[in-house]
This record gives structure tokens, sequence and C-alpha cells, in this order.
């Protein structure tokens, strides 16, 4: 039985050789782990490079209109409301985008997501280069935001995914150097158009530029690969390998295949098993009684002792007041007694004193050790059962004569 169990809670577990095997693997290896030497592979370079433009947009979209609002006030015919509006559209479009994008993501994968976050891109720099009025312009730029948003949450987790361990931080640190490089990019062309264009209409070159790094972004991504890691979440393990033997050294490719499974399946199990509440958890006999118990209501409070008495007539509420509220069905109530805390702790003080009396006389009564086994049975079933959503059999012995 308790190999059975062992087995159950760890079915992926090696055995002491294959644990000494892996261990010397990676001790000995310099392709494995985070501190490897082995230089990268250029092809995960490329990649993050590809993405990181992502970034690159990020940067620009939001540097860019601290130039252009200087040029585009008496086409548009801003306020200071307006200005303001067109100013911080982008930004409420990015944090809508940034909540949306984990989910899909999670959906469509990281790589999919990203080409449709560079046709946003593009989509939103030509809406805002070409808008007509100030209507057009902040519902381009909140468009835009969308993808401003969502780059900065999809891009880390990509590259992430897709870099081995001894480059991860490295190469997702580029995304905020790729971000700073956008605004910097933004400042110098906005500059730049003014010195060689300059006139009512340059506004719109430069939020028209941005388009040009969103088309390399799409185009560079269709060539790119998913990530490993949610290949494997979606069962595609055939492709997840390879993805890594592109991206990783020969003998590092099932050493992390195996890896990235084995978390995943971590994470499944612990997403399973956190207990909701509250709960209902009905129990029901071999002959049909059936009991409900509920668990964890009111918890973050705790439980208020009320007592009540109840009458032919109808039921006296006793609260923590030492007043007294009756309810009656009837129109006159009889006054009760108001002593009925001192009764309450005499009453639980003979109880006390029965307990003490049994256990001196070998004449215990209540709950025994042998209930207190049949309770924990009951309860693991509970459990098994909240986590499948199927009904859980208990069969029990007949009690110990020890505990008749």
């Amino acid at each position: 039985r308790h190999f059975l169990f062992c087995s159950a809670v760890f079915p992926n577990a090696f055995l002491p050789g294959e644990v000494m095997e892996k261990e010397l693997y990676i001790s000995t290896n310099t392709a494995s782990g985070p501190n490897s030497v082995t230089r990268t592979e250029p092809f995960v370079k490329i990649i993050a490079l590809v993405a990181t433009l992502g970034g690159l947009l990020f940067g620009y979209d939001t540097g860019v209109v601290s130039g252009a609002l200087l040029f585009m006030r008496s086409d548009l015919q801003l306020t200071p409301f307006t200005t303001g509006l067109v100013t911080s559209s982008l930004l409420f479009g990015a944090a809508f985008g940034a909540l949306l994008a984990g989910h899909f993501a999670d959906a469509m994968g990281r790589r999919k997501i990203i080409i449709t976050l560079a046709f946003i891109f593009a989509l939103g720099a030509v809406g805002s280069a070409f808008a007509p009025d100030v209507v057009s312009m902040i519902m381009s730029r909140l468009f835009l935001g969308i993808a401003v948003g969502g780059a900065a949450a999809t891009v880390p987790v990509y590259i992430a995914e897709i870099a081995p361990a001894n480059k991860r931080g490295q190469l997702v640190t580029l995304q905020e150097l790729m971000i700073v490089s956008g605004q910097l990019l933004a400042y110098v062309s906005n500059a730049t158009f003014n010195e060689i264009w300059g006139g009512e209409h340059t506004w719109r070159w430069m939020l028209a530029l941005s388009t040009v790094p969103a088309v390399l972004l799409w185009l560079g991504m269709i060539f790119m690969p998913e990530s490993p890691r949610w290949l494997v979440m979606r069962g595609n393990v055939r492709e997840a390998r390879h993805v890594l033997e592109k991206t990783r050294a020969a003998e590092d490719v099932e050493w992390e295949l195996e890896e990235i499974e084995e978390t995943i399946e971590e994470n499944r199990q612990k997403a399973s098993s956190h207990l909701k509440d509250p709960q209902i958890v009905l129990l029901e006999t071999a002959k049909g009684v059936r009991i409900d118990v509920e668990i964890f209501v009111n918890c973050a409070y705790g439980y208020d002792i009320q007592c009540e008495v109840v009458g032919e007539t109808g039921i006296a509420s006793l609260p923590e007041p030492m007043s007294v509220q009756t309810r009656s069905a009837a129109k006159l109530s009889t006054g009760i007694l108001t002593d009925w805390k001192k009764r309450f702790i005499d009453a639980y003080d003979v109880e006390l004193q029965d307990f003490i009396n049994n256990v001196l006389s070998d004449n215990m009564t209540g709950p025994s050790a042998w209930d207190g086994y049949a309770a924990a049975v009951a309860a693991d079933a509970c459990v098994a059962a909240q986590n499948n959503g199927e009904i859980v059999p208990i069969t029990m012995p007949p009690r110990p004569a020890f505990y008749q």
C-alpha cells in the first residue's frame, strides 16, 4: 500500500541510479544549467532581436507624441483637455492590452499573439498618422495602446521560454534596452523631421514612421518558432522537441524537454489541489442516510453563538445584550429570564465534570480513536471527490472489539 501511494504521488520519480546520472550530467556538462559557459545558439539571438522589436515600438509610440503634439495642435485644434486625452489614450489602451495579453497568449500561443500585436501596431500607426480630427486621433492612439500593453506583457514571456537558462536573464533584459532605444529613436526622429521637413504636417510623418518596425516585427515573427513550453502545454511534444533542437545544444534537448513536462505537470497538480470555500459536502451511508456538512462557511469572521428558545407560541432570541427580545405569533409575549449566560456556564461545567467522572470510572462515552480514523478516511474521500468531481466510495471494516 505504501509503495502504491508513493507511485501515485510521484509518478515521474527517477530511480536512484537515474538521479545520480542526471546530477552527474548537470554538474559535469558545460552545456546545462544557468551557469553554463556554452555559447548561445545564434538562432536564439535572432529570435530575441526580432521579438524585442515589440519593445522598440513600445518606446517609440510612447515617446513620439511629445514632439508631435507641437505640430498637430493647430491641425487638430487641440485644447489642453484634448491634448491630455491624446497623450493618455495610449496608456489606457496599454492597460487594457496588458490585462488581455496573458489570456490570449495562453490560448493562441506567444508567437501568434505577437504577430497579431505587430498588425495592431501598424494599423494604429497608420490610423494616427492619417487622423482627420481629434476623435480619430484619440481612438487610434487607444487602439495602438492595446499593442503597447500586449507587447510589454507577452514579449518577455516569449523570450524567457525560448532562451536557454544560461542566457535567459540577459536576453529578457534586452526588451528593456529596446524600450529606451525606441524612446531615443522617437526624440531623434522628431528632431530630424523638424529640421528637414519642418511644417504643419510634419507630425504625420513622425507618427507614421513606427509602421516600419511594426512591419519588420510582423514579417520576422512569421519565421520564428513557437515557445516550446506553450507547445508542451498543448500536448505537442514533438514540435517542442523540434524547437529545442534549433535553440539548444544537442545534449540538452531531452533533459530540458523533460524538465518542461515535469514543471507543467507540477503546476497543473497545484492548480487542481486548491480547496475552494465555502463547501457543502454530501455524505451518504449504505442504508441511504444522507448528511450534508458545510465547511469554511464564514471562516473569515468566525461563528457567533446565538441562543434561541422555541416554544409553542413563537421563538425567543437571546442576543448578546442582556435585554431579551421575544418574537411570537400571538399578540402578547412573556418575558424570559435574563440569567441565561450563567446557566449556560453552569451547564458546561456539569458536562465537563461528567466527562472527568467517566474517565475515572473507565466508562468512557462519546467518540473513540476508531471514530477518529473513520473521520479521517471520510475527510480524505471528500477531498478526493472535490478534486475529481466524482463520488468516492468508502468501505470500513467492522469496529474492533477494543473500541466496542
